[in-house]
């Protein structure tokens, strides 16, 4: 374990280094693969997953801080990653430190959803809303300029001295933290437990759970596919962490069939659920705009997306019965 610290440290010393964000020049930057071995602990795992994830949050700082709405999707997507990490390694995980951490990264994804949610808003809704009109252009700048404003406040909190603060705390936490001395016998085990049977377990169970909820898509209520939603994206990156074990056949039964029809369950919900949160944003913007030709233009938007709901649901729908029989 210790030999597995002092490599991972020098990789996040590489990784995040000052040279780091020159060489990305800034620009966005995707997840990166992490090469596991199939013969080491969960615990080793963890920290290779861990730092993997902080290195996806801090390489989209840059970008962040030059308002790049790509990087503030990707900064997000890094933290979702590491709730997930923390979930599916949660046996291991005990005490009030592995509470704080998991408030902090709920905290700074929070900062950055508004800005995420708005900017999706005017990308995607007014691209199906062709018909022009002064009143169309003036509700598109009115949330324009609700998305700069929280560009901003997601600028300043990356830019703060709390941010850098979290990524050192986070990443000492990884590499020394309380949870890798707990000396309960469950949480020994669970540390101590061999990585490819912790994966195979966990990726079976979970792909069980999620395609008998997915059979059923179109039954459910829309909070129900939230939790769905949720469930596939959950899986889908413990997926995305153990990737290599399952192409280099470490770890045997997991169908790649399985992970690609995955993918196009997640990308539907996805839609649905971007649907739905602009409903919610509609209906508060419904209740500040002052110009009733506004409001009349949101429902037009709004109601071209509602629109859109049942083709996408019966496409999940069959989505959802291939992932049953692949499972």
């Amino acid at each position: 374990m210790q030999r597995m610290v002092r490599q991972t440290k020098q990789q996040l010393s590489t990784r995040h280094g000052r040279g780091s964000v020159a060489r990305s020049g800034g620009n966005p930057s995707e997840a990166g693969i992490i090469a596991l071995d199939p013969n080491m602990t969960t615990a080793e795992a963890f920290i290779s997953i861990g730092i993997e994830c902080l290195c996806h949050i801090a390489r989209n700082r840059e970008a962040v801080l030059r308002g790049d709405s790509e990087g503030i999707h990707q900064m997000r997507i890094g933290l979702r990653r590491l709730r997930v990490a923390l979930s599916i390694f949660k046996k291991m995980l005990r005490g009030r430190d592995i509470i704080a951490i998991t408030d902090k990264v709920k905290w700074l994804a929070n900062q950055l959803e508004p800005a995420r949610e708005y900017h999706v808003f005017l990308t995607d809704a007014f691209k199906h809303a062709h018909t022009p009109g002064l009143e169309f252009e003036v509700l598109k700048a009115d949330i324009r300029a609700r998305y700069d404003l929280f560009l901003n406040s997601s600028k300043r909190v990356v830019g703060s001295d709390g941010f850098r603060a979290f990524i050192a705390e986070l990443a000492l936490w990884l590499l020394d933290g309380p949870w890798l001395h707990d000396r309960d016998s469950r949480t020994t085990f669970a540390r101590e437990k061999l990585l490819k049977h912790f994966a195979q377990h966990e990726l079976r169970e979970r792909a069980w759970k999620i395609s008998n909820a997915a059979r059923g898509i179109d039954k459910l209520t829309p909070a129900r596919r939230h939790k769905l939603r949720i469930a596939v994206k959950k899986i889908r990156y413990t997926y995305g962490f153990f990737e290599h074990l399952i192409t280099t056949k470490a770890i045997k039964g997991i169908k790649l069939s399985f992970m690609e029809e995955l993918d196009s369950l997640q990308d539907k919900l996805g839609k649905l659920n971007d649907i739905a949160t602009q409903m919610e944003l509609a209906s508060k913007l419904s209740r500040e705009l002052k110009d009733d030709k506004e409001v009349l233009a949101l429902g037009f938007v709004i109601g071209l997306r509602i629109c859109r709901i049942q083709p996408i649901l019966k496409k999940a729908k069959r989505s959802g019965r291939r992932l049953y029989r692949l499972a």
